[in-house]
């Protein structure tokens, strides 16, 4: 080899080591030595074949997600070209059950038995909570007054009965004997006015006689009349003071207006009981019991004569009673600032099973 200058070196045999900027290639080797830098040593060839893999590599990879794409899309025609798998049911018609839970208070009819007229109690036939039927006898008052009254009635009745008959006697003497006046009147004045001939004067005395007559005897019969009208008139007071003295009598003895159970008797024997404004006994028909019960707006609109209403009454357990609408109210009440709807529920009485539901039950 031949440096720079062109003079020819000699190495015995071997080549020049080259230079770096002045430096030998000693000194350019790394002081660690090669064979604990654990580094490939690349030749170029080596470095080709690497490349070359990488590249086959690279097409094998898109060559495959080429091949997954196409069998994806091939699979998607042919879902895409499938008849859509449908399923047939029958359709049925029912009625949908909306439910809603609601509170309300048992209520039965209560009906108040009580004397007609004020009396003393003589006694009392029942006892609270017994059963009783209409017509049946709850308690009596003394009825010694009462009796004596009727008499005492009957008795005017009777006199005045007994009046009525002579004025009735009396009027038909009288009718009798106008006219029997009447009839000799008109006899007297027709030979009165055949004796007169042309005497005016004395046709027109006859015919002022016989009216005179008339008059006398009208007012006789008007008068007889008059005796008869206020007899009757006794009579009828008679009868009315008679009918007042009977029913008072009847009144004494207190009988139910409808069945039911006795719930509450106000007063002892021996006390004054009676007259209006008061209720001496109570009745309670439990054989028809009722939930007065309230709904909110939204609940209200749902509510129909075919509504099914299940009842639990907590006191008497967990069985369920029937139930059927009787009312609901059209006007609503503020309840703790919510709108509500009164409803009124007749129980099925046959549902109870002999449950003893009761008034003011919840």
């Amino acid at each position: 080899m031949s440096d720079a200058s062109g003079h020819d070196n000699e190495d015995n045999g071997e080549l020049d080591q080259p230079t770096y900027d002045g430096m030998a290639r000693e000194d350019l080797e790394p002081t660690v030595p090669r064979s604990q830098m654990n580094l490939p040593l690349l030749t170029p060839r080596k470095v080709s074949m690497e490349r070359f893999a990488a590249y086959v590599n690279s097409r094998r990879i898109a060559a495959l997600i080429l091949f997954v794409l196409l069998i994806a899309l091939l699979v998607a025609t042919v879902v895409h070209n499938l008849p859509p798998n449908l399923r047939y049911a029958n359709v049925a018609v029912g009625s949908l059950t909306v439910s809603f839970a609601t509170t309300g208070v048992l209520q039965s009819a209560v009906y108040g038995a009580n004397f007609v007229e004020p009396g003393r109690l003589a006694q009392i036939d029942v006892t609270i909570g017994e059963t009783v039927t209409e017509g049946q006898v709850l308690a009596k008052l003394d009825t010694k007054l009462l009796s004596d009254a009727v008499n005492s009635a009957q008795s005017s009745l009777s006199a005045a009965q007994s009046q009525l008959t002579d004025a009735e006697s009396a009027q038909a003497s009288v009718t009798q004997q106008t006219d029997a006046t009447l009839a000799a009147a008109l006899d007297k004045e027709q030979a009165a006015i055949t004796a007169c001939g042309n005497d005016t004067a004395c046709v027109q005395s006859a015919k002022d006689a016989y009216s005179a007559a008339q008059s006398s005897a009208a007012a006789q019969n008007q008068a007889a009349q008059a005796a008869v009208n206020a007899a009757q008139s006794n009579v009828t007071l008679a009868q009315s003071n008679l009918q007042e003295a009977e029913d008072a009598l009847a009144g004494a003895t207190l009988k139910a207006g409808h069945s039911g159970t006795v719930a509450s008797i106000s007063g002892a024997v021996g006390d004054t009981v009676g007259g209006p404004g008061t209720s001496f006994i109570r009745l309670v028909d439990l054989g028809t019991v009722q939930v007065q019960a309230s709904v909110n707006v939204a609940q209200v609109g749902g509510i129909t004569s075919s509504t099914v209403f299940r009842l639990v009454v907590p006191a008497v357990g967990k069985q369920r009673f029937g139930g059927t609408l009787e009312g609901v109210s059209p006007i609503g009440q503020q309840v703790h600032g919510v709108l509500r709807f009164p409803v009124l529920i007749d129980v099925d009485m046959q549902s109870t099973n002999g449950a003893n539901l009761l008034p003011g039950m919840s």
